[in-house]
C-alpha cells in the first residue's frame, strides 16, 4: 500500500459495527473501513 497516497485520508475501521449478530461467531466474514478525507486549511 502506498502510504503517502493515503496522507490526505482518515482511515477508520468499523468492522465491528457492522458485523450482523448471524456472523459474529467469525469476524473474518468481511472487513469495513471508513475513508475521509481530511482537509487541512
Amino acid at each position: 500500500m502506498d502510504a503517502e497516497a493515503l496522507v490526505d485520508f482518515r482511515l477508520e475501521d468499523i468492522t465491528l459495527k457492522t458485523i450482523p449478530e448471524d456472523f459474529a461467531r467469525d469476524l473474518k466474514i468481511h472487513y469495513c473501513w471508513k475513508i475521509t478525507h481530511v482537509t487541512t486549511r
